[in-house]
Parts: C-alpha cells; sequence; structure tokens
C-alpha cells in the first residue's frame, strides 16, 4: 500500500517479493551441496566434515522452500 508521500514502505515490498526471496535461499541452498557432497564423494572431506555442513544446508533449504 503506498504511503501519504506516495512511496511504497520497505516493509510492504519484502511481503511482496517474500516468496521469490525464500525460493532462491532455498534454491541457493540446494545447489550449494552439490560440492560438498561431490567433495566427499572424491575424498576431498572427510564424511565427518561433509554430514553436519549438509545436514544445516538442508534444514535451511527446506524451511525456505516450504516457506515460500
Amino acid at each position: 500500500m503506498a504511503s501519504a508521500s506516495g512511496t511504497i514502505d520497505t516493509v510492504e515490498i519484502l511481503r511482496q517479493r517474500f516468496p521469490e526471496l525464500a525460493f532462491g535461499l532455498g534454491l541457493a541452498c540446494l545447489l550449494g551441496m552439490v560440492p560438498v557432497t561431490l567433495g566427499a564423494l572424491a575424498g576431498y572431506l572427510t564424511l565427518a566434515a561433509a554430514v553436519p555442513v549438509l545436514g544445516v544446508v538442508m534444514t535451511i533449504a527446506v524451511l525456505s522452500l516450504v516457506a515460500a
């Protein structure tokens, strides 16, 4: 909704763009999981180092995609 000055409020802009931002964050997290997974499979990362990173990124991705 426009304010008295005729400009759109910042909160209103974020409210309109939230689904796109949440989807973009989820997609970025999913794409970020690829190098970690490939590094673990190739032996550059130990499995003990890759699993917590993948768990956190997966949680962020799922929550943001559900919110979108």
